[in-house]
């Protein structure tokens, strides 16, 4: 199965068995196809080795053929992304606390 694919049923079983944690959750689990679509440009994306590019500061950034039109990325921008990823991994890392017990559906906190 795609990682697409794996993403997606992650989330629906979050969604379906964890409706608490998805609620508080969702934007750090919904931020994974951002980040998969970020990575998989910059894994299959040819640096940018242009004259212009190779005569700009580093400290201006590195661009990527295929990555927002060869648009530098500064080390700032890459690490956001870095702590975006992060913070994902730890939200999904969390819901290994969760199994195997399934949360009550919202509404019956009787």
């Amino acid at each position: 199965m795609p990682l697409e694919g794996k993403r997606a049923v992650l989330i629906e079983i979050v969604k379906g068995d964890y409706p608490r944690y998805w609620a508080k959750n969702k934007d750090f689990l919904t931020d994974l196809q951002k980040i998969q679509e970020f990575r998989n440009k910059l894994a299959h994306s040819i640096l940018d080795v242009s004259e212009k590019a190779l005569a700009r500061p580093i400290e201006e950034g590195i661009g990527f053929v295929q990555w927002q039109a060869g648009k530098p990325m500064t080390e700032i921008e890459f690490n956001e992304w870095e702590v975006r990823a992060n913070m994902a991994l730890g939200t999904i890392k969390e819901l290994e606390k969760l199994l195997p017990f399934k949360e009550a559906p919202l509404g019956n906190d009787d």
